[in-house]
């Protein structure tokens, strides 16, 4: 299968963002490339038992969310096995296991830095271990996502510059699905101070999405419309040039023309799977796959050029 896909957006052999067909382009995360995701196993609080040549460990505590089918598990610091199905206390693996386990240490491989590919070198990370995204080599159409399990988010602080202001102007493209009924917090750009998020895009339940703004004053606009699906993959976008914010979902209109007129906004950080003022809050029980943001209003012919490409990329259809 041919994965050139880089070409539709100019990138060619060139992972710097110089001569980008779409200019703006200020950070650009991508879970399919292995090379810009810095990843290694971390241990558990919950441990595992099983018998040797059956398909089931049985876990010391809930691990619902915590692993998912596709992960790879680590046993006693050495063996791996591919999860095939999970429902606490018991995880089914595919391969059979190779050896007793008795309250063993799991492992599953978290992620402490992803690597922007835009050439500004907005990298994303997380340095505390169990706060940390959980690779996931094969969700996506056998692609490779990054899995949020209620407790673990990344930071990209140095693009928070690019909002700070009023009526700034921006467009956030994000590949991401959520398995919960609940609300969890897709990106957001934060302040770390007490009063909330200062603009953030999430799923607020089953029924619909939710465009937040805050300004410095603490003054709050939320926006719900539009239906969201669990364990359904989106491309989401949303665009805004300050004081209105549209947001597609597969390029489909879901929220039109929402309010978020509000004062100014001084954030001081970009998270990814979660809220953030001071702490994080809401974070994804969920994935992301690739998140492009750029610094300005994209016009419709450009929204539908960045949704092509990333349609072709991930395999999820658009209008």
């Amino acid at each position: 299968m041919n994965y050139g896909w880089d070409l539709d957006l100019g990138f060619g052999s060139n992972r710097k963002g110089v001569g980008l067909l779409i200019p703006g382009l200020r950070l650009y995360l991508d879970s399919f490339d292995s090379a810009t995701i810095t990843k290694t196993y971390q241990n558990l609080v919950v441990t595992g038992t099983g018998t040797v040549g059956t398909n089931a460990i049985t876990a010391s505590g809930v691990v619902t969310n915590l692993i998912q089918p596709g992960f790879k598990l680590r046993m006693s610091g050495t063996d791996i096995y591919t999860i095939a199905s999970v429902a606490t206390p018991v995880i089914t693996t595919v391969e059979p296991l190779s050896t007793d386990y008795v309250a063993q240490i799991m492992a599953v491989d978290r992620v402490s830095q992803w690597n922007d590919k835009s050439g500004f070198g907005n990298h994303a990370t997380q340095g505390t271990a169990l706060a940390q995204l959980i690779y996931n080599p094969a969700k996506l159409n056998g692609r490779a996502v990054l899995t949020g399990d209620g407790a673990s988010y990344m930071l990209a602080s140095s693009i928070a510059s690019i909002m700070s202001g009023e009526d700034k102007a921006c467009t956030v493209f994000c590949v991401t699905s959520t398995t919960i009924t609940g609300s969890n917090v897709i990106w957001a750009w934060g302040r770390l101070i007490a009063g909330g998020a200062a603009m953030q895009l999430k799923y607020q339940n089953v029924s619909s999405f939710a465009v937040i703004k805050r300004d410095d004053a603490n003054v709050l606009i939320n926006v719900t419309q539009g239906t969201s699906v669990i364990n359904t993959p989106y491309i989401s976008t949303m665009v805004t040039g300050g004081t209105i914010a549209n947001v597609y979902m597969n390029n489909n209109l879901t929220i039109s023309n929402a309010n978020i007129n509000v004062g100014i906004t001084t954030p001081e950080t970009f998270a990814i799977g979660a809220s953030y003022n001071v702490t994080p809050g809401q974070p994804i029980i969920g994935d992301i796959a690739t998140l492009l943001v750029y610094n300005r209003e994209l016009s419709s012919s450009e929204l539908l050029q960045v949704n092509r490409f990333l349609s072709q990329k991930t395999g999820i259809a658009i209008s």
